[in-house]
Parts: structure tokens; sequence; C-alpha cells
């Protein structure tokens, strides 16, 4: 069917509240990307139908910086930080359960997602490999949170929280998001040991792991990793290869190897809120980070 209306614009507005108080005054009538928190308001007008949908690329997690700091070469050290963050108590208080922990370096929309594999929070455990490691109580370390990241600061407090729980140091900082990818390109040690992130991206994970995984990468936090042309080489295969599955076997060994030595640990995605005014209907396409497909917007008044 052709679309029912002959105009569509497109307009910018940076910031949230001024995108929120748009859609419900009627100047705007599809609104994506909205905060947990940030509903209440909208759920008061009756002129605004508030979606979600659970199946769309998202993955945030802790990087691991080893260039900035040599701890995190130790995959005892990463494996205590793995069972020391409760996942679904972020997911639960600060983002109102509108999310869900994942557990591998892979959105659950992707080809390479395994639900199977996961991590319990287990602070005990997580002591027990902290003193296999070869962590020294009190030494302090960094961990960087960057403005485009939502709910960063409450996130950031929420993790230093539990691992100074088992035994681990952590001092906070804030960076513009400019100045975070910037040291994170160059591989300059300001950027402190863990950074938190956040990857929409698209369905396929190859441009992720091509940039942050491989070795030769400027955005590789572990270019220095166990057996890294091994992992370079998979890397490449299965963004050539074109039979799905022999290219999610490739991935499997990806993401095998990678949890053996991390270089980040994952930590959760969120479902994706969006709103409409009562004037148009519109679904957001499965498996889509952006808002696609808008030929199919139904103008109803």
């Amino acid at each position: 069917d052709l679309p029912n209306f002959k105009y569509l614009k497109f307009v910018t507005v940076p910031d949230d509240q001024s995108r929120l108080a748009m859609l419900e005054t009627g100047e705007l009538d599809i609104v994506g990307e909205i905060l947990p928190h940030q509903l209440k308001s909208l759920q008061k007008n009756k002129r605004v139908k508030i979606k979600r949908i659970d199946n769309v690329p998202s993955l945030f997690g802790l990087s691991h910086k080893t260039f900035a700091e040599p701890i995190l070469k130790d995959k005892y050290f990463c494996y205590a930080i793995r069972h020391a963050i409760n996942r679904q108590e972020i997911v639960d208080k600060i983002y109102l359960g509108e999310g869900y922990p994942l557990y591998m370096y892979a959105s659950k929309t992707e080809l390479g997602y395994d639900p199977k594999i996961k991590f319990e929070f287990n602070p005990q455990k997580a002591k027990e490999y902290l003193k296999k490691s070869s962590y020294k109580p009190g030494y302090p370390v960094m961990l960087t949170y960057a403005t485009d990241t939502p709910n960063a600061p409450l996130v950031s407090a929420a993790i230093q929280q539990y691992l100074q729980n088992i035994g681990i140091t952590v001092k906070l900082r804030q960076l513009e998001s400019g100045t975070a990818a910037t040291y994170s390109r160059n591989r300059d040690p300001r950027i402190g040991a863990l950074l938190l992130y956040t990857w929409g991206g698209g369905r396929d994970p190859s441009t992720r792991l091509l940039l942050s995984i491989k070795s030769t990468s400027p955005y590789s936090s572990y270019p220095d990793r166990p057996r890294k042309q091994e992992v370079d080489a998979l890397v490449d295969a299965q963004a050539r290869e074109l039979d799905v599955k022999k290219r999610a076997g490739l991935l499997k060994k990806v993401h095998e190897m990678m949890l053996e030595h991390p270089s980040g640990t994952n930590l959760y995605g969120l479902n994706m809120l969006y709103a409409t005014s009562d004037r148009v209907e519109y679904n957001w396409t499965p498996q889509e980070v952006f808002i696609f497909n808008l030929q199919f917007v139904k103008v109803l008044k």
C-alpha cells in the first residue's frame, strides 16, 4: 500500500526534555529512545501512545583498557569483576525493569548471541577470583563514564559499590563523550582502566568486532591479548563468510576466546521505548536500532 501522507518532516531535537515536550504538544508525532524514568509524565497524556520492543540491538558494558591498566590482563581479576556486579539489580532499580542482563559481547538480536551463557552474581566467588589475581588491596582502579551513556553516573556508582564490596578500590570520573572517544582511539592512558560504554550499532556484529577486538584497530582495548593472531584471523574470517552456519561457528570461537581472556565485562541491554502522538500509528521495526520503514506510518486523523 502507498503511504497515506504526502510529506514527512524530520526534526533534530538534541535535548531529551524538549523532544518529549514537543511530543506532548503535538509538534512531533514519533519519538524514539525514551528513558524509563521519562515515561511517568508521558503516561498522564492521553494524546500520547507509549510503546516498547525488546528485540533491538542494545549492549552496555565495561571496556577493559589494558593499555592503561595492566591488572586487566589478569583473567582472574576480570573474572572477579564478572561475578561481582548484580546486572539484574541495575536493570530493575536504575532502568525500572526496562532491560535485561547480558553476559557476552553481543546484543541479543545478533548472530552469535548465546542465551545459555550466563554468570551468576556471586560476591563470594568474585572474592575467590580476586584472591587468585595479582590485585593488591587498596590499589585504585579508575572507572570512566562518558556523557552520552544513559544514566551513566548512577550505573557507575552502582558498579563502584559492587566492586568495593569484594575488595576492589574504584575511583569514578566523567569525560565528555568526544574526549572519551579520542582517548580510546589514541590508546591514551588518561581514559582510565574501565570505560562504561553503550553500543547500539546495527543488527550485524562485524563492525563492532573489527573496530574493538582486532588487535590492529586503534580502538582495540586489548591489543596484546593471548592468541591475538588467532583471534584476529577469526574476526576477519567471520566478516567475509557468507554462509550463516559457518559464520555462526566462527563467531562462537571468537566469543569463547573473549570469555576466556576478557577485554570487557558485558552488563545489560535495554528495551526500546518509543512513543507516538494519537494522530499516527507506527510500530518499530524489529532488530533495528533506528527508526526505519516510515512508509508504513498511518495518519489516523
